[in-house]
């Protein structure tokens, strides 16, 4: 899996306790932004043979809206496809794309 960000900032994501057996959270990589609210994509491998659900992006989503003020995307990874969720998290799960397709949309 290989994915490139420009980034203000990249942060190991260490893995939260309500995080899904499927997933591997890898970074969090913060936007540009004068007023310091700039756009979290939180990456993280999809392990599971199946897309992720709705349920089980929004636990990793709540848990990183949880910790700051920004507003959060999740990125999740498998091979080359990936889905994204946020920053609204009463929205449906965007995907699967390919994942340069989901890398030029963050």
């Amino acid at each position: 899996m290989t994915f490139e960000f420009e980034a203000r900032r990249a942060i190991t994501w260490v893995r939260p306790t309500a995080c899904p057996a499927n997933a591997e959270t890898l970074k969090v990589f913060s936007g540009y932004d004068v007023g310091d609210l700039a756009l979290e994509v939180g990456v993280t491998k999809w392990n599971g043979t199946e897309a992720p659900s709705r349920d089980a992006l929004n636990k990793l989503h709540k848990d990183r809206v949880g910790q700051e003020i920004n507003p959060v995307v999740i990125l999740a990874v498998n091979g080359i496809r990936a889905w994204l969720f946020g920053p609204n998290s009463q929205a449906s799960v965007v995907g699967p794309l390919a994942l340069d397709h989901a890398q030029r949309l963050m």
